[in-house]
């Protein structure tokens, strides 16, 4: 009798265990239990997780004048390769890769770009076992420095409108000293020469002009145009002077300025023409620690 029911319960056993082993078939045919799975393209060396992710560098800054620093704080995924460098001449790019760095214990590096505005960013990269991941871009850097009316005329020879009163537009520069004035007279200041492919953004110009104006009752009114070689017209803008400005004052004028990109040697000028019964007795004053007036563009 003992020996029947131990085999009963065996058989019951077996059934059960058939019947949960064919509910389990059914379900994965059916897709109903979904299994974790892993897949690598990789041939030779330690596999990685295909959802590995490089988190960004951060806190990335800009220093300095014709030679820009960069410093960040490295990517916190210590097993990538390093760092790479990218630069734009259009805030938000597309960048364009300048530079790669091995390893994560250089966080600054040194660029030279020429006459222009310049957008950086970052990104660590891992280049190991053939893979060749990045992570997103860092914060942007922005090298977007003025020009500086100076007296001197070192940019006037080629691709500068011609006159009589033609003097630089520099950036990398700082104003000092006591300055110079111009008074009533057509001027034209012209920057540096462009590397090719540099460009401008379309945007907002602004001129930060000092004058004076002694004319006890008339006005001057001083229209800008910024050009390409003293050719093509990027816009232009006008600021009035008023009557009894008897010391030389600041007067900011912003303008909607067109895109341009550059060839090898071709500079923006800055021409200023004055209109108005006042304007014999008025002057710009510039080039100077106390009168630093500047063109600033997108």
């Amino acid at each position: 009798m003992a020996l029947w029911l131990d085999d009963a319960r065996h058989r019951r056993a077996r059934v059960r265990a058939a019947a949960l082993a064919g509910a389990l078939i059914a379900a994965l045919c059916s897709g109903g239990v979904a299994l974790a799975s892993w897949s690598a393209t990789k041939t030779g060396g330690p596999l990685a997780v295909s959802t590995a992710t490089l988190a960004a560098p951060t806190s990335l800054s800009l220093s300095g004048a014709a030679t820009v620093t960069l410093s960040w704080t490295a990517t916190t995924s210590g097993w990538a390769s390093g760092t790479q460098i990218l630069r734009s001449s259009t805030s938000g790019g597309p960048y364009t890769q300048i530079a790669q760095i091995t390893g994560l214990s250089t966080t600054t590096y040194n660029d030279t770009p020429g006459t222009g505005n310049y957008y950086y960013v970052v990104r660590g990269y891992y280049n190991g076992n053939g893979a060749n991941w990045t992570s997103p871009n860092s914060n942007e850097a922005a090298d977007n420095k003025p020009y500086f009316f100076k007296a001197t005329s070192g940019n006037t020879a080629t691709n500068c409108l011609a006159g009589s009163n033609l003097w630089d537009l520099p950036q990398n520069y700082t104003p000092s000293g006591t300055g110079s004035t111009v008074s009533n007279a057509t001027t034209t200041f012209c920057s540096a020469t462009f590397a090719a492919g540099a460009s401008l953004a379309a945007g907002t110009s602004t001129i930060s002009g000092y004058f004076d104006n002694t004319s006890a009752s008339k006005s001057c009114t001083i229209t800008y145009t910024l050009y390409q070689n003293g050719s093509t017209s990027l816009g232009t803008g006008s600021a009035t002077i008023p009557a009894n400005t008897s010391t030389a004052t600041l007067f900011t004028t912003s303008f909607p300025s067109s895109a341009t990109t550059f060839a090898t040697g071709d500079r923006l000028n800055l021409a200023l023409t004055w209109t108005g019964g006042g304007c014999a007795k008025t002057t710009l004053h510039f080039d100077g620690s106390s009168s630093q007036s500047q063109l600033a563009t997108p």
